[in-house]
């Protein structure tokens, strides 16, 4: 039992340094392209595979397209919308399963991170956006002055990447 417990509080130790260092560990393992590909060769066939049904669907869509970037709760309310509207949606979502699900019922939908500098012409962070429509209920709640507020809600927009500048991959500037 003792043995049991000692690993169980030396797993809960590690796992978020672990987790905290996923990034740098996976750009290490880049840099060796043939270690690269042995751990990734079999998700990136099935990867390929799945994103190739999915781009295979999009092109088949023949009027108005818009990506919806991840199919959370907003995504599917948008993306249910959009489609309500006659529009051709693809869903771009970093859950396999998710897409998975999609192209088996026929949908455009595609694998991968969809944080990217691509010619959006409109880009919404829902759950920014919430906390922002937060902010400014408190703020309207203790008569903040609307230049004070609306300075305060750019501050919370650019604090969290949600004022409309471009960002790489890493979420930065």
């Amino acid at each position: 039992m003792q043995v049991l417990v000692a690993t169980a509080m030396i797993s809960i130790t590690v796992n978020p340094l672990l987790f905290s260092s996923l990034d740098r560990i996976e750009a290490a393992l880049r840099r060796w392209p043939t270690v690269w590909n042995v751990l990734n060769h079999r998700h990136a066939r099935r990867t390929a595979a799945l994103n190739r049904r999915g781009v295979t669907a999009a092109a088949a869509d023949s009027g108005p397209l818009a990506i919806i970037a991840g199919y959370g709760p907003v995504g599917r309310v948008v993306d249910a919308m959009l489609r309500d509207a006659k529009m051709d949606t693809v869903v771009i979502d970093m859950n396999i399963d998710t897409v998975r699900q999609l192209s088996k019922g026929g949908r455009a939908a595609l694998y991968g991170d969809a944080m990217r500098a691509a010619g959006a012409s409109v880009v919404i962070f829902d759950e920014g956006e919430t906390g922002v429509a937060l902010a400014r209920h408190v703020l309207e709640r203790r008569a903040l002055a609307p230049a004070m507020m609306n300075e305060v809600l750019s501050a919370i927009r650019r604090t969290w990447k949600m004022d409309g500048t471009p960002q790489n991959k890493s979420g930065t500037r």
